[in-house]
């Protein structure tokens, strides 16, 4: 048997859950020998080597914890940029990273790219680093209501160079976020908690090992989308956007706010999950 095959093996029996960047078990497997520089063939590896031993073990470290593979890994990537993650953060996986990397946002700025962008929840940092990677003159802040996470956040900058770049806040979604920022943010980015109660309650384990407070958002999970939309009119600038990812949500996103004019965004796997509302609509809330 093959290394690859055996990893395969290790990973099938054990009725995994796959849902944090990859799709099954070959799919991992593929994912830890990469991690390892494997780049052959895994059938000529040695099955006695150190390499192979090393990613048996990681197989079977997946299987008996029931952790998502990066946490495993202590790497995740988000299309081609890598980043460090361990259980402090939420594993990266947002659909705004689409967005935000082929252009769709675009239209909304003309020709003129957001001056200031800041993401709420930044976790692990990884939206605000693309968006910087996107817009490389922009202003960036990302904040985050967990210290841990920002530590997570820092080394990332570190790795990106962008130390001098990208400010990190500790803050509670706007409460915490430096003054300064009132009324001139451009571009807030968010994929915020959105996990509804129910939906907690079923999380397959994988997910348990994720920070709880980066997932559930109350009975409907729409907690924290709310008190962003109910103070971005003041945060933004005048032709400031919002992007916002809420999951399965739309329906009661749109139960609760049936007169603000949201732009549902459509990818390539995914519809219904991200919306952008601008200044100007938000300021009809009360």
């Amino acid at each position: 048997m093959s290394v690859r095959a055996e990893i395969c093996a290790i990973l099938s029996d054990a009725r995994l859950f796959y849902g944090h960047g990859y799709q099954d078990a070959e799919h991992e497997a593929d994912a830890i020998l990469a991690h390892l520089g494997i780049d052959v063939d895994a059938s000529a590896l040695d099955s006695n080597s150190e390499l192979s031993r090393q990613a048996v073990q990681f197989a079977r470290e997946r299987a008996e914890s029931k952790k998502p593979l990066p946490y495993v890994l202590g790497r995740a990537w988000q299309d081609v940029f890598e980043f460090d993650v361990d259980e402090r953060v939420l594993i990266p996986r947002s659909y705004i990273a689409e967005f935000l990397l082929d252009g769709t946002l675009d239209s909304w700025f003309g020709d003129t790219p957001p001056p200031t962008i800041l993401e709420i929840g930044t976790g692990s940092g990884a939206l605000i680093i693309i968006a910087g990677h996107v817009y490389p003159d922009a202003a960036l802040h990302g904040s985050d209501i967990s210290a841990e996470a920002l530590s997570v956040a820092r080394n990332n900058r570190a790795h990106y160079g962008m130390d001098d770049t990208l400010h990190l806040h500790l803050a509670d979604v706007f409460n915490g976020v430096p003054i300064a920022l009132l009324g001139k943010i451009d571009l807030l980015i968010s994929n915020p908690p959105y996990v509804t109660l129910d939906a907690m309650q079923a999380l397959p384990p994988e997910y348990l090992h994720e920070p709880a407070l980066a997932l559930a958002a109350g009975d409907d999970g729409l907690d924290i989308v709310r008190r962003i939309l109910s103070a971005a009119k003041n945060w933004l600038s005048p032709t400031g956007v919002a992007i916002i990812e809420v999951g399965n949500n739309r329906a009661l996103v749109e139960h609760a706010y049936p007169q603000l004019e949201l732009f549902w965004l459509t990818g390539l796997a995914h519809e219904d999950a991200v919306f952008v509302v601008s200044a100007e609509a938000l300021q009809a809330l009360t």
